[in-house]
């Protein structure tokens, strides 16, 4: 299967949420599109826990965990 480069930033976004919530600021650094990647959340990964803050939901932890 083809990987888009929107799936491969919203792996990238899950990723850095592994470890516990991240606010967009600070994803938006390694993913310039984080922002609208996390308010759209086309795969249903992320969950937002406050302005600006998300984390993992448990799709998106299984997501991750499929990377190795």
């Amino acid at each position: 299967p083809v990987m888009t480069a929107y799936r491969q930033a919203a792996l990238d976004i899950a990723a850095a949420l592994r470890d516990g919530p991240g606010r967009t600021r600070d994803l938006s650094r390694s993913v310039p599109d984080a922002p609208r990647i996390l308010l759209r959340n086309v795969y249903g990964w992320f969950e937002r826990v406050g302005r600006g803050t998300y984390r993992l939901t448990p799709l998106g932890e299984r997501a991750v965990a499929a990377l190795g």
